[in-house]
């Protein structure tokens, strides 16, 4: 019988991979919570690709190594741009049908966003679920959280641990490759757009196999997100500045180039906030204009009680996407052997210091394309003996609790204010080594006794070490690692 191939995360990366290598190879999909909980979802914005007639390979290619301060590496950048419409037309064959315009958003020198109304995740999303559940060689495991992964004696990774969050129990998953399609880890911080559940799970697990990581300490922080107190960071998608949409301090005057990069906006934004609040200004746009472009946004925040066609909409930055990640090549391999990482866990050196908007969808589906064509590859030329594991026992797993609470908000409120959008040397010294406590404190809890909560605490502490480690170790600034001395 054919070993599967294990993906861990149901977003756009890990369903993507599934539904190319599944009617070749039996797929596992786990995931820790829902199948439909993952950042794909939430993506207001769209997928970028040079489908204009004003527009060009060349000139995406220029605007993602500019946005990306030239941090990146040009042959990825190369392969994803080229492989953009080709993609977009495979997203068409499944069923998404993308609005007929193409929309702006910063850093973008033209139109070239592909977009569904204001919801283009949720709406992709949608159709690669259905796709999933009803694909024969495709098993779905939700509730099923990643552990460890399991490595043979030679170094190879064969399978994962596995928390069994509704049966409170682990057990053992074997494959012959594994996927990280996990996402990415803005839990790790006070203030954030992604979900509940991006806490850096895939760099941990890679961490433990000693699997090469690279660029951790750039951290987009997403400019407009919306700020009130007490409410949780909603992401306002940049579409509506691609759209004419202001940013404006409370004299109601615009101090930023609304279309620059997110680095340059947020830096700016977080000086203004110094002497009072910041907001995103739709009034001029018109209110048949708002509903009819962005009627998610605008439901969004008719829930808050904000009316974007006659209200100032408060805003501040947010954690909004890891840059770095878990180091992999053009088919999304690690440098360990069958361990693949794709998505926003993997740093394959397309965004550099900072992400080019819309960039990110769209780097989900050209590395599913290409790992799946190496791991088919991969397939047949496996040997057929059995490889000898190491010994891993098995974790005690107890009920959900509080116990981990504390720890989780010493980590966001330390990387929030030492690790943010402006860093100092001695803040991130200190963040470090506050950080590499909390480290060893969270992996005492779960030695008592593992849960869900438990295990994401400790991975958003090393994750949390690993940024700030990294943003120690870079001394000058670079895209959206921007330091003050």
């Amino acid at each position: 019988m054919t070993k599967p191939i294990i993906v861990i995360g149901s977003g756009l990366a890990g369903l993507g991979l599934a539904l190319e290598l599944a009617d070749t190879l039996p797929v596992i999909i786990m995931t820790k919570r829902s199948l439909h909980q993952s950042n794909s979802r939430l993506a207001q914005g769209g997928i970028a690709a040079a489908l204009g007639k004003d527009d060009s390979f060349a000139k995406h290619y220029r605007d993602t190594i500019q946005a990306g301060a030239k941090h990146n590496i040009k042959s990825a950048v190369q392969l994803v741009v080229q492989s953009a419409p080709q993609r977009i037309a495979w997203l068409e064959q499944l069923g998404v049908q993308f609005s007929q315009d193409l929309t702006r958003e910063g850093g973008h020198q033209t139109r070239r966003v592909v977009h569904v109304a204001d919801h283009t995740g949720q709406a992709i999303m949608q159709v690669l679920w259905r796709a999933v559940q009803h694909h024969p060689n495709i098993q779905l495991l939700p509730y099923h959280q990643a552990v460890q992964l399991i490595c043979t004696t030679t170094g190879t990774v064969a399978g994962v641990l596995v928390l069994d969050i509704r049966r409170q129990r682990c057990t053992r998953l074997f494959g012959q490759a594994v996927v990280l399609a996990t996402g990415g880890s803005g839990q790790v911080y006070q203030h954030t757009t992604n979900p509940s559940g991006a806490t850096g799970d895939g760099i941990a697990l890679a961490y433990q196999v000693k699997a090469k990581l690279k660029d951790l300490e750039f951290i987009q922080f997403h400019p407009t997100a919306l700020q009130l107190p007490g409410k949780p960071a909603a992401l306002i998608s940049e579409a509506v500045r691609g759209e004419g949409a202001y940013i404006v301090n409370h004299r109601q005057q615009r101090f930023i180039n609304e279309l620059a990069p997110r680095d340059t906006v947020s830096r700016a934004i977080v000086q203004q906030l110094t002497t009072g609040p910041v907001y995103l200004d739709l009034r001029h746009l018109g209110r048949q204009y708002i509903c009819q472009r962005f009627p998610s946004i605008t439901k969004q925040l008719k829930r808050y009680g904000i009316n974007p066609a006659t209200q100032l909409i408060p805003i501040a930055p947010a954690a909004h996407y890891q840059c770095g990640g878990v180091v992999t090549n053009q088919v999304g391999a690690t440098t360990i052997p069958g361990l693949y990482a794709i998505g926003e866990v993997a740093a394959t050196g397309l965004h550099g210091a900072n992400r080019l908007a819309s960039n990110s969808l769209l780097e989900c589906i050209v590395y599913a394309h290409q790992a799946s064509e190496h791991i088919m590859q991969r397939a047949k030329q496996q040997p057929t003996i059995k490889p000898k594991l190491i010994r891993q026992s098995l974790p005690m797993v107890i009920s959900a609790d509080t116990t981990s609470q504390h720890l989780r908000r010493q980590i966001q409120v330390t990387m929030w204010q030492q690790v943010g959008v402006i860093r100092q040397a001695a803040g991130l010294r200190q963040a470090r080594d506050k950080l590499r406590q909390l480290v060893v404190q969270a992996d005492q809890l779960c030695a008592s006794g593992l849960n869900q909560q438990r295990l994401e605490t400790a991975q958003l502490a090393r994750v949390g070490y690993l940024i700030a480690a990294a943003a120690v170790r870079r001394q000058a600034s670079l895209g959206c690692h921007y330091r003050l001395n």
